[in-house]
């Protein structure tokens, strides 16, 4: 056999094994149907935490967080209170002029609306991402999975009553963590210059929402290079679920006010 042929052949056999061993390993495992029926999640909103099935193939392409929203049966997450979380979001205040007034008792009836639902929002999960690797890979690490099984592992159970209490818990907890990274990042000399907190409108996945995170953080890292400034943020995104799905516009309506009270 020729040289070039035989090198090409050992080129082939090495491509062949490591297909092999990427077919071997699980890159992607799908959170267990059983899971998704126990906190309501299955079924088209079932997109709103892909990034656990599926982590390694959609990184964020910067330092940061994606924090998972998604919206399931009050009683099945241990939602119990009325109508919406005192603790976390309030009525519109009230204004003494008349024509404010009138505009602030429609937002009280939008704002009841959108939150005496038989479904409410909970943070499901939050993934870190760390793109300072020597390596140049992005390392995606769950800090939180309302969900036992998926593509990292096993995760700490965390029972379907308790899924809305944890989860707040969890995001609280981030805000410490945000802390900790913007003092470590200063410490070794690479402050960041913003903090980037990206939330996306209607009718996107949470695939499609990271992409175009990840779209704005490219954007953005060209023009500051273009003006000569430094541009090293921390990006902190959302993903809720908003595509439409077969539900009524009403419904998405009220998941976007929700989200943003």
């Amino acid at each position: 056999m020729p040289p070039i042929l035989n090198s090409l052949s050992k080129l082939s056999f090495v491509g062949l094994s490591l297909f092999a061993l990427v077919q071997c390993g699980k890159l992607n495992q799908y959170v267990p149907e059983a899971e998704l029926k126990d906190l309501g999640t299955d079924g088209v909103i079932s997109r709103y935490h892909a990034l656990l099935n599926t982590p390694h193939s959609h990184p964020l392409s910067a330092n940061g967080y994606i924090i998972g929203i998604e919206k399931a049966p009050r009683e099945r997450i241990g939602a119990n209170f009325k109508a919406h979380d005192n603790g976390l979001i309030e009525f519109p205040a009230y204004a003494a002029n008349t024509y404010l007034q009138r505009n602030i008792d429609q937002q009280k009836k939008t704002f009841e609306a959108a939150t005496n639902d038989p479904k409410v929002m909970f943070v499901s999960h939050i993934l870190q991402y760390d793109a300072n690797r020597v390596d140049g890979a992005i390392l995606t690490t769950p800090l939180y999975s309302a969900y036992y099984k998926t593509a990292f592992g096993g995760h700490a159970p965390v029972a379907p009553e308790d899924a809305y209490a944890k989860g707040m818990s969890e995001l609280r907890a981030l805000e410490e963590q945000i802390l900790v990274d913007i003092a470590a990042a200063t410490k070794r000399g690479e402050p960041y210059t913003h903090i980037m907190l990206l939330s996306m409108g209607w009718n996107n996945d949470q695939f499609e929402s990271l992409e175009r995170y990840n779209a704005i953080f490219q954007t953005s890292v060209r023009a500051a290079q273009s003006e000569g400034t430094k541009f090293k943020p921390l990006i902190i995104g959302l993903t809720w679920p908003s595509v439409w799905g077969g539900t009524s516009v009403l419904d998405v309506a009220n998941r976007a006010f929700h989200i943003g009270s």
